[in-house]
């Protein structure tokens, strides 16, 4: 059965998918690399793709994987363009900020 979902409400799932909430997000730092790690609920692949295109428009470098049967994200950098010093810094003004 094939659903139309409207244009806001699709975005809405996104935001809920990519902001998600502030205990889902953990903080990995290997050396000088720190990278911002949660699950994703999604199965749908496009849907998956939205959700990247989300994090990229917001300037991160989204890296989808899979370990142990889940799905996750991780914020592993930030393009230049962004404007933020770190993926930390810009994991604060974009994420943190709106949770």
């Amino acid at each position: 059965m094939n659903t139309i979902i409207d244009r806001t409400t699709l975005d809405s799932l996104v935001d809920a998918e990519v902001f998600g909430a502030k205990n889902e997000w953990e903080k990995h730092e290997f050396g000088e690399k720190k990278s911002f790690v949660k699950p994703l609920q999604l199965r749908d692949p496009a849907m998956k793709a939205r959700v990247a295109e989300r994090f990229a428009e917001m300037g991160f470098v989204p890296h989808l994987f899979k370990e142990a049967g889940q799905e996750f994200v991780a914020l592993d950098g930030i393009r230049q363009s962004a404007g933020y010093r770190d993926v930390e810094e810009a994991f604060a003004a974009q994420i943190l900020s709106k949770l």
